[in-house]
């Protein structure tokens, strides 16, 4: 099995607790976060303009009167 450098693929196996059938299979078991990260200062120019959009949209969200008529139900 091929190994990626963030994480790799795991047999598993075990029994359907609905219909009790065996099944084998293969997991993705990604690699641990490092504790800190680095981040550049270009990247950290995208995140805060990102938190701005994000901010400014949340504003203009917050003036529509009837939000819910946005959303489209379920069927």
């Amino acid at each position: 099995m091929r190994r990626s450098p963030i994480g790799e693929l795991i047999p598993i196996s075990g029994t359907d607790g609905r219909s009790g059938d065996h099944y084998d299979g293969y997991a993705y078991l990604a690699n641990a976060l490092p504790h800190s990260v680095e981040l550049s200062n270009k990247t950290w120019t995208v995140v805060v303009e990102a938190e701005s959009m994000l901010a400014r949209l949340d504003q203009a969200a917050r003036l529509i009167p009837t939000p819910s008529l946005l959303r489209r139900a379920n069927s």
